[in-house]
């Protein structure tokens, strides 16, 4: 059970990183660089009370899926910070800003990035190219808004997972100026040409 199990993952932290291993692990907490314990015991916590969050910012005309948020260090003067633009997955047809990404954008932000958090239309409501479409307008808005939350709007980096995987690597094919670009498990081979077979 759960007690046997704590006490097999007790013992194998102790034969191999010795007894005082939580020593060192308290006396490191003072490294910037390094993940505290109380991020990785609670690696979910989805609000972080060092990060504010604007929500619900329009990018473009449009309902919901037209908006965006914004996080960035609570009580810190910030100019010309570097951004990261987080682009949710969901298969193009499902997902939201406030879902993805947070765990990432809180530890950004606290390192002094602006974040920002987008939604666009999904399918099959919206047919293609409209998540694209949706994701360009969002980037435009950035640069041309960013600055007067802290940003620096000619240092945009753009990520996503699966489909926002797909979208933030699109959209640094095809937007000038993506400083970089950092997609995860995205489908990037969409006419299949490789083969790779995806589950």
């Amino acid at each position: 059970g759960a007690r046997g199990t704590a006490q097999s993952v007790e013992s194998t932290l102790e034969r191999e990183l010795g007894r005082s291993y939580l020593d060192r692990v308290e006396a490191a907490q003072d490294d910037d660089r390094i993940v505290r314990s109380r991020e990785w015991v609670r690696p979910f916590r989805l609000r972080d009370a060092e990060v504010e969050v604007l929500r619900d910012i329009n990018y473009t005309k449009g309902g919901r899926r037209a908006r965006l948020d914004i996080y960035r260090a609570k009580g810190v003067d910030l100019s010309d910070a570097p951004v990261l633009v987080q682009i949710h997955g969901g298969g193009w047809t499902i997902g939201s800003k406030e879902q993805q990404g947070l765990i990432l954008m809180n530890r950004m932000a606290k390192r002094g990035w602006i974040c920002v958090a987008v939604n666009y239309r999904l399918a099959p409501k919206h047919p293609w190219p409209a998540m694209i479409d949706d994701v360009r307008s969002s980037i435009e808005w950035v640069r041309a808004n960013i600055d007067s939350y802290g940003g620096n709007p000619d240092y945009l980096v753009l990520t996503g997972g699966s489909a926002g995987g797909h979208l933030s690597s699109l959209a640094a094919l095809t937007v000038p100026g993506v400083a970089a670009c950092v997609p995860f498990y995205g489908v990037y081979d969409m006419a299949n040409l490789t083969g790779d077979t995806y589950a």
